[in-house]
């Protein structure tokens, strides 16, 4: 382990649970999505926790980072991560929706002649970055959980948590075998008026896109697709 992972997984260690506060100056919010997938929930939920271990895995903009010794492991409770916003892929993206996306093959050489990746690594660590603390892991019995809390050092105060469970068939819908669906929670309070401010501009879709993708990248792996979901399409890929 080198001497800056070694020190970043200390810091995370050391990092206080983030609580929801009634008094806060801000108001505390709750955002719930649901995604549909075409197999069940026990085959869901395998493929959900192998995709969430995965080192390589990005969500959007989002990785997850977690000390080395437990990378590519099954998740615990107590376990800690952090939700890596790359600023790189931000630039890339936006070019992309612009008449410079052209430029993209070069982005890494002018990041680097202009001397700023470290800056810029400060700046996705200290302020664009979530970190989090698993507290709840059903995995054994239905419905199946996952809740994390955030830690200092993110925006915001609160939890996520994803709940998957099988769906049977209303009356009206016509669909056949098994069909299982994500829940999730998203219970939050801004820290500061900077981040109720980015949360009702931006971070709140992309929040949305990272979760459309852990879902739908879950069922690619093992040969199935959403079939619904109520996030608006726009979201699944900014």
């Amino acid at each position: 382990m080198s001497g800056s992972e070694q020190g970043w997984a200390q810091r995370l260690a050391r990092r206080p649970q983030l609580w929801l506060k009634p008094l806060g100056c801000t108001a505390i919010k709750r955002d719930m999505h649901s995604v549909d997938v075409d197999c069940s929930a026990e085959k869901l939920r395998t493929a959900f926790h192998e995709k969430m271990i995965d080192p390589s895995a990005r969500f959007g903009l989002i990785s997850v980072r977690r000390p080395c010794l437990q990378t590519g492991k099954l998740f615990k409770v107590g376990n800690r991560f952090q939700g890596c916003y790359s600023l790189k892929d931000s630039i890339i993206r936006e070019l992309r929706k612009s008449m410079f996306g052209g430029l993209e093959p070069w982005v890494d050489g002018v990041l680097s002649a202009l001397g700023i990746r470290q800056l810029m690594g400060l700046i996705e660590d200290n302020v664009m970055s979530d970190y989090g603390e698993i507290v709840e892991l059903q995995l054994d019995t239905k419905p199946y959980r996952l809740t994390y809390v955030y830690l200092v050092g993110s925006p915001i105060a609160g939890s996520s948590t994803f709940v998957i469970e099988d769906l049977e068939p209303r009356a009206e819908e016509t669909w056949t075998g098994p069909r299982s669906r994500v829940t999730q929670i998203f219970q939050y309070q801004e820290l500061n008026f900077p981040s109720l401010a980015s949360l009702s501009t931006w971070a709140l879709k992309i929040h949305n896109e990272v979760v459309y993708q852990q879902v739908s990248q879950s069922a690619l792996a093992i040969g199935h697709k959403v079939v619904k979901t109520d996030i608006p399409p726009e979201y699944w890929k900014q």
